[in-house]
């Protein structure tokens, strides 16, 4: 397990922040120290720190977290608690994927109004490419004779949608025939 050191320095920045060094060390032998910056706005419960991770991926990292609790246990009420600006949506029970409307050639994501993307056509590209990838992984730890089927119906399929989009087959309502159920 690490050992964690904090440190209190002057951050040299101009916006008033505090700064803490946060140091961390692993198997008591091999030191191996690696120095991240924590910079803490305290009035506002925000926290920067220099290994980046939530400013690149969303995700708090270990060295904000142990500054918190440090400051949680010198009595800073607002920091003994993960502040709500840290929880971002896509990590809560209330993250929904995008709705596609039918009725248009639009996709309104669940913000409501005003985020309206008008290709379609994108993201049934990132659909059928997610589902595709999703069926190669799986076929990738088949057996060769399943794989050789699978390999033959999605060859038919794309046959299939080339001989339908040459002949534009499209129903009254502007979509496209089921492609398999024209084969």
């Amino acid at each position: 397990m690490a050992d964690y050191e904090l440190n209190p320095y002057s951050s040299g920045r101009d916006d008033g922040l505090i700064g803490y060094n946060t140091f961390y060390t692993r198997d008591g032998d091999d030191i191996c120290w690696n120095e991240r910056v924590v910079y803490i706005d305290v009035p506002n419960s925000r926290l920067e720190c220099s290994c980046m991770l939530f400013k690149s991926m969303g995700i708090v990292c270990l060295h904000m977290l142990k500054v918190m609790a440090m400051l949680g246990d010198f009595g800073n009420e607002a920091m003994k608690t993960l502040p709500d600006h840290y929880i971002l949506k896509r990590w809560t029970i209330d993250a929904k994927k995008k709705e596609v409307v039918e009725s248009s050639t639009s996709v309104v994501d669940d913000e409501g109004a005003g985020n309206v993307t008008s290709n379609i056509k994108t993201l049934r590209y990132r659909e059928t490419t997610t589902l595709l990838n999703k069926l190669a992984t799986k076929l990738y730890v088949v057996g060769d004779d399943l794989y050789e089927k699978w390999l033959k119906a999605l060859s038919k399929m794309c046959k299939s949608a080339d001989h339908a989009l040459s002949r534009s087959i499209t129903s009254e309502n502007g979509k496209l025939f089921d492609i398999i159920s024209h084969c």
